[in-house]
């Protein structure tokens, strides 16, 4: 994606609320979060994720290239009174992290996110859980190429 504008964090926003996803993606991490977990969210977008944690979090760090989304991210977290979001203007992995982080959810994630860098990344914050979230039956660049195998033609997508 080239940028964000502000029809298309409306849009992302508005559909977050109304559609499955990402509530069924929520679905599998409330239950394993802790009341005093930080939580990283990597390619935060316009903050589906981070607004939805914040109030069961002790801090959401909100990592995003775009200064835009983190302009509207801020906005939608300062309406709801939510405190504990901190937006971070970085491209991962080249973010410095100082913080103890307990969870990293990265959700459709593009560019060097997902590469192999990105991901070990991801491992050298040692964090005590990590969502990662893609489209289809396999997460690129790692799926079927990584391991040599591809999925069942009858397998279901997660």
């Amino acid at each position: 994606m080239k940028g964000w504008s502000a029809k298309a964090i409306d849009w992302y926003l508005r559909a977050g609320e109304r559609s499955q996803y990402p509530r069924l993606i929520l679905a599998q991490i409330l239950p394993r979060l802790n009341k005093g977990d930080t939580v990283l969210d990597i390619g935060c977008g316009p903050g589906v994720y981070a607004l939805a944690l914040a109030p069961l979090v002790i801090k959401v760090l909100a990592l995003d290239k775009d200064p835009v989304v983190l302009d509207s991210l801020t906005r939608q977290a300062d309406s709801r009174s939510l405190g504990n979001i901190a937006c971070l203007p970085y491209v991962w992995p080249h973010s410095p992290i100082e913080e103890q982080v307990d969870v990293i959810i990265c959700a459709l994630g593009s560019g060097e996110i997902m590469t192999r860098d990105g991901l070990m990344a991801m491992l050298a914050l040692e964090t005590r859980l990590i969502f990662l979230v893609a489209p289809g039956q396999y997460l690129p660049p790692f799926g079927w190429q990584w391991h040599r195998l591809r999925p069942a033609a009858n397998a279901e997508a997660t």
